[in-house]
């Protein structure tokens, strides 16, 4: 191959390359981050969202009213995190802004983070540091609760009618309780009520940890519904 093929060779590779991370561009698809923090976005909204870091989209698919992502690697220092409307690769004007949220996220052992996007407003952003030891005892696990339903007064909390939380106001966030690792009926009072405002059913295992996290508000239907959602931390 003589000097002017060489180069006319190596400006084709170069354009191809070029159309190619073009094509890229736009497509809003998440990055690689092989180190870092863990941090689990749940939607307790009545929207589709989406969050970002630094402009970055970090979920792979768009989180769901009472959804979650589980714990995704994002990462160090101090990051700009931005709430948007689920992305739709047809029309890019639902991808506006909600709100925006600085955080500053360290990697340390048994420490992962949460954020509860309760409104579409930085104000409802509810940010819990999750400390994640597992209790080692036979036939326990432990479990906390995240009022994150705006607009709804305190709630008391029981398990199969034993009281576990009691006079959760919005945004609170309780420690990480023991209890017995078996079927459980959970059911969600307002105040001193005696009808449960939600109930569901669920086998805690043993030596794992729970959120249990309430979303919507109480005269809400569809995806605003009010509702009581388990998730699984460890």
């Amino acid at each position: 191959m003589n000097r002017i093929s060489s180069i006319y060779y190596l400006l084709i590779v170069f354009i191809a390359v070029g159309i190619i991370s073009s094509c890229k561009k736009g497509d809003d698809s998440v990055p690689r981050v092989s180190t870092g923090p863990l941090l689990n976005v749940v939607n307790t909204t009545s929207e589709t969202i989406d969050f970002y870091v630094n402009g970055v989209r970090q979920n792979t698919a768009g989180i769901l009213p009472a959804g979650s992502t589980g714990y995704l690697t994002v990462p160090f220092g101090n990051q700009q995190f931005a709430f948007k409307e689920g992305f739709d690769r047809v029309n890019l004007s639902n991808t506006d802004t909600l709100f925006t949220l600085p955080l500053k996220l360290d990697s340390l052992p048994n420490i992962r983070y949460s954020v509860f996007a309760s409104t579409n407003n930085r104000s409802g952003a509810i940010v819990t540091v999750d400390t994640l030891i597992t209790d080692t005892t036979r036939n326990i696990s432990r479990i906390r609760f995240v009022h994150a339903a705006a607009n709804v007064p305190a709630l008391r909390i029981t398990m199969n009618d034993t009281l576990v939380f009691d006079n959760a106001t919005y945004k609170s966030v309780s420690t990480f309780k023991r209890v017995t690792a078996r079927l459980k009926t959970i059911k969600v009072y307002n105040g001193s009520a005696t009808s449960p405002l939600a109930t569901l059913t669920a086998t805690l295992a043993a030596q794992r940890l729970y959120t249990l996290f309430v979303k919507g508000s109480l005269n809400g239907t569809g995806d605003a519904a009010f509702e009581a959602k388990l998730i699984t931390n460890q």
